[in-house]
């Protein structure tokens, strides 16, 4: 597999293990002042939840536990995360790898911070991702601290197409060819566009640094805008949302099926990779999609056994089609690249009166009609094969 399939801002995850296989971590152990300090000022509570976002070699997480707060530190390093478990086993059960443009977690924290992470997205899709991320994990009275690195006035960004390239870089230890990273400095101005476009308000920002590893970074204290920002986003439609870097599919399953609609009547299977269902404006009776249930953009972001997943019951339900529909043929489409941005596969049969081809792709769309006998044979076979 070709080095440029990984993520551009995973690149860490090389230099981590450079420098510890050279008995080192890369960076410093003391800790960033201004975390505890915003703690302090904001009254967190040691009964409040805290989760740290690229939490990296743990020089934060260790100042965060020693004071007796219920952290959750991640980062998609796994490298880093398994570096943290050994230098604090007994705070092992509090690190884990996340991906945070990727994934998705069942709660919701008091107070979420992220140190030197967001200068390592380059890309405003990523960032807004990022902060987006923030948002919808944040309880309704919490608050979020961001630092990353900049003065505040100069802009800069790095070529991602040379992530992961050896450089020689200055350590402590002396002189160490490791993986280049990504870089993105950006002024006030675009920092404050960027949070306010993904609903997140600032109570407070300023210049501060983590000696001796930052001399200088940028931070904000903010938080999530209201219920009002929500409702209006409720007002867009999936192609609005996508322009705003909103994933419409995420959207709708954190709103209850808002966009689309309660899906449960037209759904086949579900389980904690993928969900199947009938399509709700078919091009052809039996039209179905399987979907991801965290969100990647297509295929290529996607782990192999998510894939590989994916694959073996496209199959089948190719296959339980032509039984129980009478299909001569079961068309595979997968765009992910229009008004649905997240991980999909369309199955769209084609009958025996019907012309063969791609035009088949694009046969108008019609009115779901229920047909509750074959959804039961179709939702029973996908059920026992994957019992098998």
């Amino acid at each position: 597999m070709k080095k440029d399939n990984r993520k551009y801002y995973a690149a860490y995850e090389e230099r981590y293990k450079t420098a510890h296989a050279n008995g080192v971590s890369w960076s410093s152990d003391v800790n960033t002042p201004i975390v505890m300090e915003v703690i302090d000022r904001y009254k967190i509570r040691r009964e409040h939840k805290l989760l740290e976002i690229g939490c990296g070699e743990g020089r934060d997480s260790r100042t965060v536990l020693d004071h007796g707060f219920p952290l959750m530190a991640t980062d998609i390093s796994e490298e880093a995360i398994a570096y943290c478990r050994q230098q604090m086993p007994r705070y092992e059960k509090h690190f884990s790898v996340l991906d945070c443009l990727s994934a998705r977690l069942d709660e919701t924290f008091d107070f979420i911070f992220a140190i030197a992470v967001v200068h390592m997205l380059v890309l405003d899709e990523d960032r807004d991702g990022f902060y987006r991320f923030i948002r919808s994990h944040l309880t309704a009275e919490g608050k979020a601290l961001i630092c990353t690195m900049s003065d505040g006035e100069f802009e800069m960004q790095s070529d991602i197409s040379t992530a992961f390239t050896l450089q020689e870089r200055n350590h402590d230890s002396g002189k160490m060819m490791v993986a280049g990273t990504s870089c993105r400095m950006v002024s006030w101005n675009t920092l404050e566009n960027e949070l306010a476009r993904n609903g997140l308000t600032i109570i407070e920002k300023g210049i501060t640094s983590s000696l001796p590893d930052f001399n200088c970074l940028m931070y904000v204290v903010v938080k999530a805008k209201g219920s009002v920002y929500k409702e209006e986003l409720l007002k867009l439609s999936p192609g609005e949302l996508t322009d705003l870097g909103i994933c419409p599919t995420c959207f709708n399953r954190e709103n209850g099926g808002a966009l689309y609609g309660d899906n449960s009547d037209k759904m086949l299977y579900e389980d904690e990779d993928i969900e199947c269902f009938f399509v709700g404006n078919p091009r052809a009776a039996g039209h179905m999609c399987i979907s991801t249930m965290e969100h990647y953009h297509d295929m290529s972001e996607a782990p192999d056994h998510i894939n590989e997943k994916i694959i073996r019951f496209t199959k089948r339900f190719m296959q339980i089609l032509c039984e129980v529909y009478g299909c001569e043929r079961v068309y595979l489409c997968t765009m992910c690249d229009g008004l649905n941005n997240h991980y999909h596969i369309q199955l769209i049969p084609r009958y025996p009166d019907e012309k063969r081809g791609s035009q088949n792709f694009v046969k108008p769309r019609k009115a779901y009609v229920p047909d509750h006998a074959k959804l039961e044979k179709v939702r029973t076979r996908i059920h026992e094969y994957a019992q098998e």
